[in-house]
């Protein structure tokens, strides 16, 4: 009887589709449940313009454009895209630059500067820099999001933040 009442039950979670959210882990029995929210948030307000899209070369010794820019003021709040740690603050190559550790990942914005030290833990949403200081490309009028798994894997940081759709079927 154990069995034939576990099979039935088995039966029924298979024979229809589930939609599991990847952020949340959480099931949506509906048939036609609602989009998952996205994995990420923009690190401004709203989501803003983006001036120049993620361009990863072929080759790493390649130009491209390893990451994207996002239309952007002068002392504009950057929110933390994903709960992190403050990684690293301070100028590279001439460029004022801040990064927080998610993960593997390192997520780099500049021109950027911070009032927090590294080690600090940032929540997702949080306030932790403002758009200011040198950039290379972007002083004044946009904000640079680079994303980077390991030491060479560029990564599109727009994956991360729009809503994603899982379906399990049977």
């Amino acid at each position: 009887m154990l069995i034939l009442m576990l099979a039935l039950s088995l039966a029924q979670s298979i024979s229809a589709p589930s939609r599991v959210c990847a952020q949340s882990r959480e099931v949506n029995d509906q048939q036609d449940g609602a989009i998952c929210p996205s994995a990420w948030d923009w690190p401004l307000a709203g989501p803003p313009p983006i001036t120049k899209a993620f361009d990863n070369p072929s080759k790493p010794w390649l130009p491209g454009h390893r990451g994207m820019d996002m239309a952007s003021h002068g002392g504009e709040d950057i929110l933390a895209p994903q709960a992190g740690v403050l990684s690293f603050s301070g100028r590279v190559a001439g460029k004022d630059v801040v990064s927080l550790r998610v993960g593997a990942l390192t997520v780099s914005f500049e021109p950027a500067t911070t009032s927090l030290t590294p080690g600090d833990k940032v929540a997702r949403r949080q306030v932790f820099a403002k758009v200011q200081g040198t950039s290379d490309h972007c002083d004044g009028r946009c904000l640079h999001w680079g994303l980077r798994k390991g030491k060479r894997a560029y990564l599109d940081p727009a994956g991360r933040i729009h809503p994603h759709r899982i379906v399990l079927k049977p």
